[in-house]
């Protein structure tokens, strides 16, 4: 996983990403089956271009402890692999 910050006037955007694997074409089914079955939102980092096609973009403009409840919701009774 990695992180790229980018600042845009005065407010500063964070984001992180992951590679997705396992039985994923590519990060648009990923990001389908985490949204519709885990209600958690992340960008399919094919939007940014081809290199971006197994990746996914997690944007860290919520609380922290928002992205932790959608961290354990990602964990919680599934088959992804979260580091």
């Amino acid at each position: 996983m990695h992180s790229h910050a980018h600042s845009t006037r005065s407010r500063q955007v964070s984001f992180s990403g992951a590679e997705s694997r396992r039985g994923y074409e590519d990060a648009i089914g990923l990001t389908e089956d985490l949204l519709h079955n885990k209600h958690v939102f992340v960008t399919p980092g094919s939007v940014f271009g081809n290199n971006g096609k197994r990746y996914i973009r997690i944007s860290l403009c919520a609380t922290e402890e928002l992205l932790d409840a959608a961290l354990q919701r990602i964990k919680s009774n599934s088959n992804y692999s979260v580091n």
